[in-house]
Order: structure tokens, then C-alpha cells, then sequence
């Protein structure tokens, strides 16, 4: 189970739910069944230079948190003392769309152009452009 996952093992550790998940595994597999909650450890990966941040809505933060987070990052640290330079304000990241919805728009564009281009040179030139 993620370690972000807290309400979720909450609602798993009540006695209540506890019993329930208990007489299920017992019914599901015809004997007596003992199980454990295990909670995944989240490993610290090094931050690429390339990395961005997951898209969509995340926990809201605040002001003090994500400043705390930019000045802990190693290229702003690099920055503020190449730049003598202080981190004022931090805004959260926007939401992208997601990939294959940008190269679908920009596919279905060229392709569009592309027909369009296609028809006219199977229709010909347009009237009078051959001097007439």
C-alpha cells in the first residue's frame, strides 16, 4: 500500500473492517487466513534536471512549504548564489495536458493542412491563374 495511502489503512485497521477482511479471506480460501497491512516505503529519488512534476491536482501547500521546497533544490541553489540573487515568491506549477493529447492536436493540424493541400492540387490551378 503507498505510504501516501493514510486514510485508506486507517479505514483498514478499524476492528470493524478489520473482521470483515478477516471472515472474507477466511470464506475465500476455506481456512483460517492471518494477513498484514504493509505500507510501501517511498525511496528519496535524486532529482534530474529533466524531471517535472506529475501533472494534475495535487495537496494544496503553502507558501511557506513550496518556498522552503525551491530553496532546498539544487539548481535554485545554484541560481541564488550565481545570480547573488533571493527567491521572493514560489507559485505552484500549472497543469500540462498531457502528451498524447498535445502530439493528437498538432497530428490532427498537419494532417488537416495536409488533406486541404492534397484536394487543391487534385483540383487544379484556381480559375485564371494561368493568365486567362
Amino acid at each position: 500500500m503507498p505510504a501516501a495511502a493514510t486514510t485508506a489503512l486507517s479505514f483498514l485497521r478499524r476492528p470493524a473492517t478489520a473482521t470483515g477482511l478477516n471472515q472474507a479471506l477466511s470464506a475465500a480460501c476455506g481456512r483460517q487466513v492471518r494477513y498484514q497491512l504493509v505500507v510501501e516505503a517511498v525511496p528519496a529519488a535524486p532529482i534530474e534536471v529533466g524531471d517535472a512534476p506529475a501533472p494534475g491536482p495535487g495537496p494544496v501547500r503553502s507558501q511557506a512549504g513550496m518556498l522552503r521546497e525551491a530553496l532546498e533544490h539544487p539548481l535554485v541553489a545554484h541560481a541564488l548564489k550565481l545570480f547573488d540573487a533571493a527567491v521572493r515568491k514560489v507559485e505552484p506549477a500549472r497543469p500540462r495536458p498531457p502528451a498524447e493529447f498535445v502530439a493528437a492536436a498538432a497530428g490532427g493540424t498537419v494532417a488537416a493542412a495536409a488533406a486541404s493541400e492534397e484536394v487543391a492540387a487534385q483540383e487544379g490551378p484556381p480559375a485564371g491563374a494561368d493568365g486567362e
